[in-house]
């Protein structure tokens, strides 16, 4: 596993625990009915690995775009936001097409988890350290 900065950690982490907290949502939409679920949980699980593996893929298409000459770079860097996306439209277009394993919502959710870590970590990382500038 390439080494990531502390940053992308902590987005991994945010991550996961909102996607832990999504959760209690199909406990109370289907009244405590375990096999639908265990179908969101599997579902918000596909979604967070997937998040988790983007997060590093964007860590390392960056780090590898900052050796490489700007006009480059800027098509690597495309490539693999490209590749990123299609990835990702490929697991929900996979939890779509397989109800009977997982929730597309739960997979929805795990995917959408980075979106609200990204967030929050602006809002907490400025609230514990507001004189620290570190990007990393």
């Amino acid at each position: 596993m390439p080494k990531l900065t502390e940053t992308a950690k902590r987005l991994m982490l945010l991550s996961a625990a909102i996607s832990a907290a999504t959760i209690i949502i199909p406990l109370v939409v289907y009244r405590g009915d375990m096999t639908e679920t265990g179908k969101y949980a599997l579902g918000l699980l596909l979604g967070l690995i997937t998040t988790e593996l983007r997060v590093i893929l964007l860590e390392r298409s960056l780090d590898k775009a900052l050796d490489m000459e700007p006009s480059r770079a800027k098509l690597y860097t495309a490539a693999q936001f490209i590749a990123r996306y299609v990835a990702t439209g490929g697991v929900l277009i996979f939890a779509a097409l397989t109800p009977q394993l997982m929730n597309c919502f739960g997979t929805a959710a795990g995917l959408l988890s980075l979106q609200l870590a990204a967030y929050l970590h602006t809002f907490i990382w400025k609230r514990a350290a507001p004189e620290k500038t570190e990007r990393g």
